[in-house]
């Protein structure tokens, strides 16, 4: 069974290194820290699943302008967007699932709870 691709679109290297570490056991995931190289990569690829840090360093976007722009690429039409943060609580939740995201995903990573998470 082939494994899901999932794009990682995270600012912090530290956290981009240990998701990467973690996903690979279950996942093929590519990592990227701009929102301008996620743009690059996700017009390149069809992803199953995309990952998106909501507070990117990045003063003209953050993870909802992300999530906004790749919800216009036709080959991401079925995929699963997952919002990944460290604000935490319902009402956070509910923001990220208004603006579009599928899923709210807070952070820290941990692979079994997010394999959890895709298949409800």
């Amino acid at each position: 069974m082939s494994k899901k691709n999932i794009l990682y679109v995270e600012d912090n290297n530290v956290n981009r290194f240990i998701v990467k570490k973690l996903a690979s056991e279950a996942y093929q995931i590519d990592t990227v820290e701009t929102a301008n190289q996620c743009f690059e990569l996700a017009k390149q690829k069809g992803y199953e699943i995309l990952l998106v840090d909501l507070n990117l360093d990045d003063p003209e976007i953050d993870g909802f302008g992300v999530l906004e722009e790749l919800k216009t690429y036709p080959n991401l039409a079925n995929s699963i967007f997952v919002a990944h943060t460290n604000y935490f609580g319902d009402e956070w939740k509910q923001k990220c699932l208004d603006a579009g995201f599928n899923l709210y995903y807070p952070k820290p990573f941990d692979l079994e709870e997010f394999k959890k998470l895709l298949e409800r």
